[in-house]
């Protein structure tokens, strides 16, 4: 049997996207699979990334994050 063409599922959704309010280099974004991401703009990187269950924990991980 011979395989003709493979799906891959598309990427998760931006549902949220957070600045920094002092510093512009830093961007939170949510996706719609519950996972976060702490891209620094400066050095081009992602600086964390989580996958979380809850909106709370979220906010309080953000809030940790970028205080």
């Amino acid at each position: 049997m011979q395989t003709m063409t493979t799906f891959m599922s598309s990427p998760p959704a931006t549902t949220f996207l957070a600045f920094h309010t002092q510093d512009n280099n830093a961007i939170a974004i949510g996706m719609d699979d519950s996972c976060i991401q702490i891209y620094n703009i400066r050095v081009d990187k992602v600086e964390l990334f989580r996958h979380l269950f809850h909106s709370v924990i979220f906010e309080i991980l953000l809030i940790q994050y970028l205080v």
